[in-house]
């Protein structure tokens, strides 16, 4: 796969966001199997036991974040 092929898998992305499905968009725009991605989805790859958490081992530690995250800014 081509870095040309991952930008317009990664703009495809943002056009369509899911997210539901992101963390599993995303992994397949960088082409990642398919069937990588339905195991991540059952369950049967994720070593996490913790809701809103995903990994795939030495690849992607995923962690959903609440919409009302503050950052710290330092003007204040």
């Amino acid at each position: 796969m081509t870095v040309s092929q991952i930008e317009e898998n990664i703009k495809t992305l943002t056009d369509d966001f899911s997210k539901k499905e992101f963390v599993f968009d995303f992994l397949l725009s960088f082409g990642f199997p398919k069937a990588t991605i339905a195991r991540l989805k059952k369950g049967e790859l994720n070593q996490l036991e913790t809701k809103g958490e995903l990994t795939l081992r030495k690849k992607l530690f995923f962690k959903e974040v609440s919409e009302n995250l503050h950052f710290l800014d330092s003007t204040h």
